[in-house]
């Protein structure tokens, strides 16, 4: 059924890059770790955060040890560490991307169920929204599963497991227990910014909104995003930004 036909009953949200410029934090926390303690000619380029987005962080870490050569100096989960502690300094500065507080409102408004689902941990979370908490984060009401939620037994991104237990949450809290009533994956919006998480959202069953950072969207051939969204959107839609997102067209 093209988009514009099918009306979607939920949203299913990632964090990181989406919602909040976290990305841009994780960019410069890697980038002078690389620099400044491993002495590397540059920061940490679009080419190799593409692959590590919305992946767990500590295989992250690996391919970016192994990339800028450095994985006979550090071990990836030290490196992991050294990058968390810069982030940390930095999770202050986290704001609000353009177009996602009136989205957010607009679907409360409308009753439409929203949930987040982020592959940061729990104690990340907090770290990068606390101070956007009644600005944005108030909205979900605590609709939020983290990339540590032990009922994911560790199968974060690009596996789909985090949007079938956000659903299931989401159905939960909503009293939505019988199977006939139960919002179900293929009647949810999947809002996402990489490809990794593209492809677990598409994996879970989901339409994905994809919003991927423009520098992103540079290293993405023609090919590479028919193969993504579909050659008809019957897969997902690109948008520049979630100022773009029309929801009447979809809910």
């Amino acid at each position: 059924m093209p988009t514009s036909q099918k009306k979607y009953k939920a949203c299913l949200f990632d964090l990181d890059g989406l919602l909040i410029n976290s990305e841009e934090i994780y960019t410069r926390a890697c980038s002078e770790v690389l620099t400044t303690k491993f002495h590397t000619s540059q920061g940490l380029t679009w080419d190799v955060k593409s692959k590590i987005q919305g992946i767990p962080g500590h295989i992250g870490a690996g391919i970016v040890t192994k990339s800028y050569g450095i994985d006979n100096a550090v071990s990836a989960n030290d490196f992991f560490e050294i990058v968390n502690a810069k982030q940390r300094e930095l999770y202050g500065e986290c704001e609000i991307l353009p177009g996602v507080k009136d989205l957010i409102t607009g679907l409360v408004k409308d009753n439409i169920p929203i949930w987040i689902c982020t592959s940061s941990t729990v104690v990340k979370y907090q770290q990068k929204t606390t101070h956007l908490q009644k600005e944005l984060f108030d909205l979900f009401d605590g609709n939020v599963v983290t990339g540590d939620d032990e009922r994911l037994n560790g199968r974060g991104k690009p596996n789909p497991d985090i949007w079938w237990l956000g659903l299931n949450l989401l159905n939960e809290k909503l009293g939505l227990i019988d199977e006939k009533s139960k919002i179900k994956i293929d009647e949810c919006l999947i809002f996402e910014d990489s490809v990794h998480g593209f492809k677990s959202g598409l994996a879970a069953g989901g339409f994905v909104i994809f919003v991927p950072d423009a520098r992103q969207l540079e290293l993405l051939t023609t090919e590479n995003i028919n193969a993504l969204v579909g050659k008809e959107n019957d897969n997902g839609v690109l948008l520049d930004s979630l100022q773009d997102f029309d929801r009447r067209v979809y809910l």
